[in-house]
């Protein structure tokens, strides 16, 4: 199973990491870099620093780095469902 951000760690790989990056992509590391605060991998500082990168980041290759020391379990890191009523 992939997680969050293997995407663009492949995209990198493949010298596509100067690619530009959707508002989606930039969202995507947000979630996880979240899953990676409630797990406490991150202090608030790190945190609120490594958001404002995300948004400011405009490539592939520069989200990747965001996160690329981060192991966040896929699960805690997925978008979460629309609720259907």
């Amino acid at each position: 199973m992939t997680g969050p951000g293997d995407e663009m760690a492949a995209a990198e790989g493949r010298g596509r990491g100067e690619l530009r990056a959707s508002h989606a992509d930039r969202e995507q590391v947000i979630v996880t870099l979240k899953a990676a605060f409630v797990e406490g991998m991150l202090s608030k500082d790190e945190f609120d620093q490594r958001v404002a990168q995300a948004f400011g980041s405009r490539t592939y290759a520069q989200l990747a780095v965001i996160t690329a020391d981060l192991h966040v379990d896929p699960s805690a890191a997925r978008s979460p469902e629309p609720v259907r009523l």
